[in-house]
């Protein structure tokens, strides 16, 4: 099993001025599923990545809550399946699932499952 990495940072390094972040965010060119490792049956989809965290939409949550998500990318590039625990900060609900947008902090992840995170980045997605 490879050591995990704690992912800290503050909100120093999280925001730059007051509308910027510091880590440009990247931007899925293709449909990008994502799974909640506790209930794989429900499938969101990542609206943007970046080493730091993750914009869901389609999987219901709540601030605070702690997910251990799953991405397989290896469909669209090579990209082996990754994982990493998050945190949700923040949430815009509608009335379903499928109009649930979340924001998470990847709070852990694997050496490994970072460099496939960040091979993902690299090849599926556009950045600001």
């Amino acid at each position: 099993m490879s050591p995990k990495v704690k992912i800290e940072s503050s909100a120093d390094e999280r925001l730059s001025h007051k509308d910027g972040r510091r880590i440009p965010r990247s931007y899925p060119v293709v449909q990008l599923p994502i799974y909640d490792v506790d209930d794989p049956t429900v499938e969101g989809r990542v609206q943007d990545l970046s080493e730091k965290g993750v914009q869901v939409s389609g999987i219901l949550t709540e601030v605070d809550q702690r997910k251990t998500f799953f991405i397989q990318a290896n469909e669209f590039a090579a990209v082996n399946p990754f994982s990493f625990e998050a945190e949700c900060r923040w949430v815009r609900a509608s009335s379903g699932a499928d109009q649930c947008v979340s924001g998470f902090e990847i709070t852990w992840i694997s050496d490994k499952d970072l460099e496939e995170l960040r091979s993902a980045i690299d090849l599926l997605a556009l950045s600001d």
